[in-house]
């Protein structure tokens, strides 16, 4: 089964309201408040049910969409690969059924446009989010707008290629850079020491509580992935790498050995130019982000954002 499959399609509803109103969906819903222009915008809460139409944001006050998938995008949105369950989902689909104006993009791309205009990357113009879940991905911000690439699939940095003989990959390859740090690479190396009912959060929690064993295969995976994060370094130069994603909860203990390996693999100048961190935005971060594609491009303008979250 393909891990990333484990996570349900999000999206997001922007809805102009008395007060500005913006609103989420998602398996998990929660509500935000955005600061635009400085006049407050509380986030209303909004639950969306393709299977029976429903959703609590009155038709005539949405103006636009945001679709969040766990998958790779093709052609600037309009065509989703086999990352989601080995569906194929385009946004005019969704756009017909819930008759309003879409836009998608993958969970990595997302995550970069809001930890950028939202989060810790407030203020970069040149700028790598790094997602660590249960897959491996990235997305770019590159002269301060998101870069996607010829069509759309810039970024697949969890398929970049670690170990030719290594484990069979999702994508069809072997030794694909998630295959051996993802979140599914670590659980199942930590099975043979702990419960075979191991989740993400517990390997968070018993890193927390300072287990040797989960503390060292999160750093091992650390030094992975930061040998492919040198490569983007020698190559885009940036000034800020955000990692988020379900792993980034672990802190420095994943962090420290990436960047460790980012200094050692990266050529001197560019690894002293670029700062490493954790993102702020937490799990709202993918959500958020489709929130800011969707108000970016509906046809109804928004007040300037003023780069804060509540």
């Amino acid at each position: 089964m393909n891990p990333r499959a484990q996570d349900t399609p999000v999206g997001a509803v922007t809805a102009r309201a008395a007060n500005d109103g913006i609103a989420t969906s998602g398996q998990n819903a929660f509500s935000t408040s955005i600061q635009r222009g400085g006049r407050g915008a509380s986030g209303r809460q909004l639950l969306l049910d393709e299977r029976h139409g429903q959703h609590a944001v009155e038709r005539q006050r949405a103006h636009a969409a945001g679709h969040l998938l766990v998958a790779e995008l093709e052609e600037e949105g309009h065509r989703v690969g086999r990352g989601a369950g080995g569906q194929t989902r385009e946004a005019a689909s969704v756009s017909a059924r819930l008759g309003l104006h879409v836009v998608a993009d993958n969970d990595a791309n997302l995550g970069a446009l809001a930890e950028s205009v939202l989060g810790a990357g407030r203020g970069a113009t040149e700028m790598i989010y790094v997602m660590m879940a249960w897959g491996v991905g990235s997305g770019l911000i590159l002269d301060g707008r998101p870069y996607r690439g010829a069509r759309g699939t810039a970024g697949e940095l969890g398929h970049v290629l670690v170990d030719e003989s290594g484990p069979m990959c999702r994508c069809g390859n072997r030794g694909c850079l998630e295959t051996m740090a993802g979140a599914p690479a670590i659980i199942e190396l930590l099975r043979r020491s702990h419960d075979d009912d191991l989740t993400l959060e517990d390997v968070i929690r018993l890193s927390a509580e300072g287990d040797s064993g989960v503390r060292r295969a999160i750093g091992d995976a650390g030094r992975v992935l930061g040998r492919s994060v040198a490569t983007m370094v020698n190559a885009f130069n940036p000034e800020l790498i955000i990692v988020g994603g379900g792993m980034s909860a672990a802190g420095d203990v994943l962090l420290d050995p990436l960047r460790e390996a980012v200094n050692r693999y990266a050529i001197p100048s560019a690894a002293h130019d670029v700062r490493i961190t954790a993102g702020v935005l937490g799990e709202r971060a993918e959500v958020l982000g489709a929130l800011e594609l969707a108000a970016r491009q509906s046809d109804v303008p928004l007040p300037a954002t003023s780069n804060q979250v509540a």
